[in-house]
């Protein structure tokens, strides 16, 4: 008498069959660069942002319309076309074929660092700062090539958003790095064109 007791299962043989007989789910593949609405929305939202400030005043301002004789309406009338135009221009470029995160990453790092690597380049261009009409001007100027360029690097060479990241860094540290150095090592107080030019090699040779 007594319960019979059922042997253990075989745990060491795999399923033949039904519900155990699944793979084992695998996360979905990412591809950190793929062209999307995601990467395309990011490129709006910042060329938006540079229209409604950097491009938007500083347009009128580069063409001195502040105080032209018409009392600014002018360069309100300016202000009001580029801030629409930085949306509008990119949202129509890219309707049909939507930007990867590189491309956006490459734009933008480029368009909002040329805004102040356009100020060092004039510097050593023009010896100084003197007329603020054509800093304001290299600055925009600045920020539209390297946000241009950079845009159309990104997608030649098919560019990842880490390492677009990485290129604009390496400007910065370069510029940082090799003015700051030459302030470390000997540079004098007021010895204001050997920084500038430092900078202005340490951004060339960090984006390289």
């Amino acid at each position: 008498g007594g319960l019979a007791i059922p042997p253990a299962p075989n745990t060491n043989e795999p399923p033949t069959g039904g519900a155990l007989d699944t793979e084992r789910p695998q996360p979905p593949a990412t591809d950190t660069n793929e062209r999307g609405q995601g990467p395309r929305a990011a490129l709006l939202i910042g060329s938006t942002l540079l229209g409604l400030t950097l491009y938007g005043a500083g347009v009128p301002t580069a063409f001195d319309l502040w105080d032209s004789d018409d009392g600014g309406r002018l360069a309100v009338g300016t202000y009001l076309l580029l801030a629409a135009s930085s949306f509008f221009v990119p949202y129509l470029l890219t309707t049909e074929t939507p930007p990867t995160w590189g491309q956006a990453a490459a734009a933008l790092h480029g368009a909002y660092n040329g805004a102040w690597h356009g100020l060092f380049f004039y510097y050593v261009l023009a010896g100084g700062w003197e007329n603020g009409e054509e800093m304001m001007g290299a600055s925009v100027l600045t920020s539209l090539v390297e946000g241009i360029g950079g845009y159309a690097l990104a997608g030649y060479t098919d560019m990842t958003a880490g390492e677009a990241h990485a290129m604009q860094t390496g400007t910065m540290l370069g510029a940082g790095l090799l003015a700051g150095t030459t302030l470390a090592i000997g540079g004098e107080e007021g010895d204001v064109d050997v920084f500038m030019w430092m900078a202005v090699l340490g951004i060339l040779g960090g984006g390289v």
